[in-house]
């Protein structure tokens, strides 16, 4: 610690003035490990914290800007195709329209298995000479053929009994040699199934 003597003129060398400027305190030490371990913790703690989540979302914007420019590539090949060969976009969405009244198609051939099914469930010999369907309307035109005409209100039950059906109209049946014949109109419900 620095610290200043004064020695008198007049006085011998025994005397003397002890004058201390600065007092007495710990000082610290110059290179503190402490701060270097805090710096390294905080260093790795940013690390984990930041960039390990940083470099994840960074790899999915990368894919996502890949499909993206892939996606836009492709669909400047096919107006460039389309410019090429003077296709005409209308035809193009007409087609797009066709298939999705394709994805609305149903199976008509199940209401035709399904009345053949009431009308030998009705008759055992009754035959069905001919089926209709007419999709516009949701109406099936067919023309029956049973031994008897009492058989005609069985084939109007097991016809409301089917899932489809929604509704039943059987006129009076005309005699046909030794069989009955009659029109039967059924309006077809097609959310039913």
């Amino acid at each position: 610690m620095p610290s200043r003597k004064y020695q008198g003129k007049n006085r011998e060398g025994s005397d003397f003035i002890h004058v201390d400027l600065l007092p007495e305190m710990k000082r610290p030490r110059q290179f503190n490990v402490n701060i270097i371990f805090i710096v390294l913790i905080a260093v790795s703690l940013s690390w984990l914290l930041i960039y390990l989540p940083l470099n994840d979302r960074q790899s999915d914007l990368d894919s996502a800007y890949e499909s993206q420019n892939d996606l836009q590539s492709r669909v400047e090949l096919t107006d460039d195709i389309i410019a090429t060969y003077r296709l005409d976009p209308e035809r193009i969405d007409f087609m797009n329209d066709i298939e999705s009244i394709r994805a609305l198609q149903g199976g008509y051939g199940d209401y035709e298995d399904g009345v053949s099914a009431a009308v030998l469930s009705a008759d055992s010999s009754g035959r069905l000479l001919d089926f209709n369907y007419n999709a516009v309307t949701g109406e099936i035109e067919a023309t029956v053929s049973l031994t008897r005409s009492l058989y005609f209100s069985d084939l109007e039950i097991e016809l409301l009994e089917a899932e489809f059906v929604d509704y039943v109209d059987i006129p009076a049946s005309e005699p046909d040699g030794a069989r009955h014949v009659s029109q039967v109109v059924i309006g077809v419900d097609d959310d039913a199934e």
